[in-house]
């Protein structure tokens, strides 16, 4: 159930057609005069999706140009929407023996090499692409995933450990370096990593250029329209300042000002978007002024954020554990414990809120003198669909969090239970049942669950990788699942394999967990709402 699974998913979050077109958009101008209205041809009828058209348009084009770089990628473009990988390399085959250093070439035929399962070459060609170009990060996540299929932990670490060096504000690539180094037993090196990984969240690390009281007084403001200016004063000279923007949007909620709080919010978040505080503050603006639907949306975010920071501290914490630091681990067993109430708070306002947003609940609930409570119904529901597919796992940790927020801690720690049994490799799962048992005091019942949390065999990790390679392939997915069904026949039921199979996809990361959640939670308000119809 390790987390170290999202490896195998890094590098392919962005499909090779998009990274292409926008190669192609950006080298477009270097073709020689005589060629630009040729090649805006095969250009238009590819970003049409006219696929046969565009086709055509190149063989014509090619046959005149072969040298041409820019149609031969489109070319590569073409074979790779239709899942033609071979005849995709013979292109990109063509523009390398012309270019050789043409690190767009080099990645894309180390990615080609992969999906056809040729791992070894899929390897040279991205060694080369790095020879080139040290800091692309797409090479390296792709050679890691490689060499952690292989079980050569060790050339993973080298590989994150440059990732790390190179985007030093990457919080996903150092929490991962500290499951490898997990899974390497080099604990000390883990515990590093996983303290780097959370002081790099926002709301961990400030660097303390506003002290609220001194810096009121100090300058003797007398009102949120004094603070508001000498706030945009500051902006002008530190632009970069995420916490500059969160101090702004309160000074103008203060005043009264909701769309420039709201503005100021985004802001923030745009400088980071792990930035909890602000998240939060923006959810919870947009439901003050009426819009429970985009305040869902938001406060989905702010719980992904959230559970992100409780990955971090459950990492750090077995890396605690496990090279004896008893003192440290039992710390940082608390305060993740405390920053779990968070995950439980923020599910549970979700569901109120995307019931509230409904417009067929104003429909149900019209002529009726007495409303049902929100949490009450959504509870209700999320109760019933439990009784119509008790194994979904997602539904069951959505249970645990709603018990825990009512503060059912036995129950959410029956219901994580019963997802572990359905689904062992669910991480979060296991973590967070460790930190409910600490609120039980079954302390005992700790060490192994976080053991196991980051136990994996060699076979686990080539089935996680291979499918997240299938999972690139629209067409090969579709049929793999397909015949899979086919396979099980009645055995299994069509919407449990979907939940399953989308549960591995987000253990590699290949699935947005915040948009996920997000359904689910629309899911259980929608059911509520027809139950009270």
């Amino acid at each position: 159930m390790s987390k170290i699974f999202e490896i195998f998913g890094r590098g392919l979050e962005t499909r090779l057609t998009d990274i292409l077109w926008h190669w192609v958009l950006a080298v477009k101008e270097t073709v020689g005069s005589d060629r630009k209205a040729l090649i805006e041809i095969p250009l238009n009828r590819l970003c049409d999706m006219r696929l046969d058209d565009a086709e055509k348009a190149l063989k014509t084009y090619l046959y005149e140009f072969p040298d041409c770089q820019v149609a031969r990628m489109l070319a590569v473009s073409v074979c790779l929407h239709r899942g033609l990988m071979q005849q995709a390399l013979e292109n990109l085959q063509s523009v390398y023996m012309r270019s050789p250093g043409n690190t767009m070439a080099l990645y894309a035929m180390g990615y080609c090499y992969e999906m056809i399962s040729n791992d070894a070459q899929a390897a040279e060609f991205y060694q080369d692409c790095l020879k080139f170009k040290h800091y692309l990060e797409l090479p390296r996540q792709r050679l890691a995933a490689i060499y952690l299929k292989r079980g050569h932990i060790g050339r993973a670490i080298e590989e994150y450990c440059r990732l790390k060096k190179e985007n030093p504000d990457d919080i996903r690539s150092a929490a991962l370096l500290g499951h490898l180094h997990l899974a390497n037993m080099e604990y000390s090196a883990a515990i590093d990593d996983f303290n780097t990984a959370i002081l790099m969240h926002p709301d961990n690390f400030h660097e303390h250029i506003i002290d609220d009281d001194d810096f009121v007084s100090a300058e003797q403001i007398s009102g949120p329209y004094d603070l508001i200016e000498k706030l945009n004063r500051m902006i002008q000279t530190m632009p970069e300042k995420a916490e500059l923007y969160t101090r702004l949007g309160d000074a103008y909620l203060d005043a009264g000002e909701h769309n420039q709080a709201g503005s100021s919010y985004e802001q923030a978040l745009r400088i980071q978007p792990n930035y909890l505080e602000a998240c939060i503050k923006l959810g919870s603006l947009y439901k003050m002024t009426g819009k429970p639907a985009i305040a869902a949306q938001q406060f989905t975010v702010a719980a992904e954020i959230n559970d992100d920071i409780i990955d971090a501290y459950a990492g750090l914490l077995t890396a605690q554990m496990l090279a004896g630091q008893k003192v440290q681990y039992e710390n940082t067993l608390q305060l993740a414990t405390s920053l779990l109430q968070n995950s439980a708070i923020l599910y549970t306002e979700i569901a109120r809120l995307q019931f509230i947003a409904s417009p067929r609940q104003f429909a149900v609930q019209s002529g009726r003198q007495t409303k049902q409570s929100p949490d009450k119904a959504v509870r209700t529901s999320l109760y019933e669909s439990l009784k119509n597919r008790p194994n979904d796992p997602r539904l069951n940790y959505v249970a645990a969090m709603f018990l825990m927020y009512q503060g059912n801690l036995a129950g959410a720690s029956n219901a994580l239970k019963h997802v572990l049994e359905i689904n062992p490799a669910y991480h979060r799962a296991a973590t967070r049942q460790a930190m409910i048992l600490y609120q039980l005091d079954r302390k005992n019942d700790i060490s192994k669950i976080l053991a196991d949390s980051i136990k994996f065999s060699p076979q686990s990790l080539s089935l996680h990788y291979h499918t997240a390679l299938l999972y690139t392939d629209n067409r090969r997915f579709a049929g793999a699942m397909r015949s899979v069904y086919q396979m099980l026949g009645k055995s299994v039921d069509a919407e449990q394999l979907c939940t399953t199979v989308s549960q591995t996809l987000e253990n590699i990361g290949l699935v947005d967990r915040a948009a996920t959640s997000y359904q689910t939670m629309q899911q259980l308000a929608d059911s509520a709402i027809e139950s009270l119809g």
